[in-house]
């Protein structure tokens, strides 16, 4: 049994599913990219260094542009630590930070998106701002439980 999926959800969407390791082969999906495509990794439970590996090869000649929808909060840190995981054309619609609040210690994952709740082009480091998010539970605000100048780096790169 495959620890990942990919699937087409719509002719340009491929939704990205399970585990990223070196068992997952992209360059067949990839292949099927037109002059555009949107990948979803909302679907992603783990990914090591030989999925980083496999997908940043992979997409490495790819010409289309690519644009990521619902990145979790470890694909978020690859955007940040590997600058080629998003590929020549690639841009972030929207991705997960998780939020805790101060008062109520409650925790929550809460889905941001470029150029809406997140500015493009986060400046020099030191100046990221992480936006607001009030507490879903008690309504006070909630604090972005990442440090936001290395969590939203991957954002100076889409100026």
């Amino acid at each position: 049994m495959s620890k990942h999926s990919l699937q087409w959800i719509a002719p340009s969407t491929l939704k990205v599913q399970g585990v990223i390791d070196e068992d997952v082969l992209f360059e067949p999906s990839i292949a099927r990219f037109g002059s555009e495509a949107v990948v979803d990794f909302s679907g992603v439970t783990r990914i090591n260094s030989c999925g980083v590996r496999q997908w940043t090869r992979a997409i490495a000649a790819c010409p289309a542009r690519i644009r990521y929808v619902n990145a979790p909060a470890l694909i978020v840190d690859q955007f940040s630590m590997v600058p080629e995981f998003l590929g020549v054309n690639g841009t972030v619609e929207s991705f997960q930070a998780r939020y805790v609040c101060s008062a109520c210690n409650h925790e929550e994952m809460v889905l941001l998106a470029v150029g809406s709740t997140v500015a493009k082009g986060v400046a020099a480091r030191g100046s990221a701002t992480p936006p607001p998010h009030a507490c879903s539970q008690c309504g006070a605000p909630a604090d972005m439980d990442h440090n936001p100048d290395v969590y939203l780096e991957f954002l100076s790169h889409m100026a």
